[in-house]
């Protein structure tokens, strides 16, 4: 099997960029989410516009991913079966997984190759809106206290999706995704 290239330096969570692991772990995880994901067939890959058809529709709908080149090395030869969960706005294809935006929608924003530096709530609120969610340690998003198991310590009410932190050494990282329709 020819060798997996990593995925970009794209900062950004926007649908269409990178994946956010709330995205990944979340569409995989909860069995109501994986009832809501549509099987399907990568057809073509054309530029950042991936065909995808769906059952015994006959026009395939077409989504946009920012790095088809590692798409294709992925899926190999076409046809590919994928999945797709437009929820998370994530495309599965075997273990692997990619970030995409439906290509009659405006196009892909472009990459953020930018570090987060101030990790302060308004820097963090600004960076959802700008790159779509972070990752950063808990003393720069101003979390002062663990959080309980299960339980997500809230940011800026309203912004966010889901402000999730590991367990064990991930008890030191907060991550969040902008909730669907904020953010870059």
């Amino acid at each position: 099997m020819p060798e997996v290239p990593p995925p970009g330096r794209c900062r950004s969570y926007a649908p269409g960029h990178s994946v956010h692991w709330i995205q990944a772990l979340h569409s995989a995880n909860k069995p109501a989410v994986a009832r809501r994901t549509r099987q399907g067939v990568l057809t073509a890959v054309d530029g950042d516009v991936l065909s995808v058809c769906f059952g015994h529709v006959e026009e395939p709908e077409a989504l946009r991913n920012h790095d088809p080149a590692r798409l294709r090395a992925i899926a190999g030869p076409l046809p590919r079966a994928v999945s797709v969960n437009d929820e998370y706005c994530l495309l599965r294809v075997g273990p692997y997984c990619f970030s995409v935006h439906p290509a009659e929608d405006a196009p892909l924003g472009r990459c953020r190759y930018d570090d987060l530096v101030d990790g302060g709530p308004a820097a963090l609120a600004n960076r959802t809106h700008t790159h779509g969610g972070f990752s950063v340690s808990r003393s720069s998003a101003g979390l002062e206290r663990p959080n309980a198991p299960g339980e997500a310590q809230t940011v800026h009410e309203g912004q966010f999706q889901t402000a999730e932190r590991g367990t064990g050494t991930g008890r030191d990282a907060v991550h969040v995704r902008a909730a669907q329709g904020v953010g870059a």
